[in-house]
């Protein structure tokens, strides 16, 4: 359960959020805040089965428990955030709230996302190193990665791409900067 929520369906979230943006009706947004809770759900469940199965003492003495444990916290308090995210006005400059959350959001969901993966490679090793679970997970991993890649260098040679830049910065004014993430209204 935990690598089928960090390894597969949460990266799908993130990166559906990212380059998906130019489908109608704020696709990308419906699809992320749908995937990314359930997600986080199915990886609680599989936490308390592993608790369960393990007694807690897993959770004490080894590094996947203990990092396992803070991802969990951290992506808790990531679904909280983002429930009470701050709204914005359509075609209006973020508030400084609204910036801080997103920076906020974003970062500490790309470190979740890269944890959840390393977590779940420790995972296969602490279960007596099952092979095709490394193996499998690292084509997934591989496949997302290309993905990134490739749908990053499509959105940098488009002219009118929705894509958030990997390094976002704002700007005051609308027309000295990137400035298509502000377009949405979520």
């Amino acid at each position: 359960l935990m690598f089928l929520s960090w390894g597969v369906f949460l990266p799908f979230g993130v990166l559906f959020a990212r380059f998906a943006r130019h489908l109608p009706d704020a696709l990308w947004f419906h699809v992320h805040k749908f995937v990314q809770p359930i997600s986080y759900l199915v990886s609680f469940v599989a936490l308390i089965i592993a608790f369960v199965m393990v007694d807690g003492a897993h959770f004490k003495t080894v590094w996947h428990g203990q990092l396992g444990i803070s991802i969990m916290i951290l992506g808790l308090i990531q679904v909280i955030v983002a429930f009470f995210r701050p709204h914005k006005e359509p075609n209006t400059p973020p508030t400084p709230v609204r910036e801080a959350f997103e920076y906020f959001h974003w970062w500490v969901g790309r470190v979740l996302v890269l944890a959840g993966i390393v977590n779940c490679f420790s995972g296969m090793d602490v279960i007596g190193g099952w092979l095709i679970g490394f193996v499998v997970l690292g084509i997934v991993v591989g496949l997302y990665v290309v993905a990134f890649v490739l749908l990053q260098i499509k959105a940098t040679m488009e002219k009118d791409s929705k894509v958030v830049p990997f390094f976002k910065i704002y700007r005051k004014n609308q027309n000295d900067a990137i400035y298509s993430y502000s377009k949405w209204n979520y």
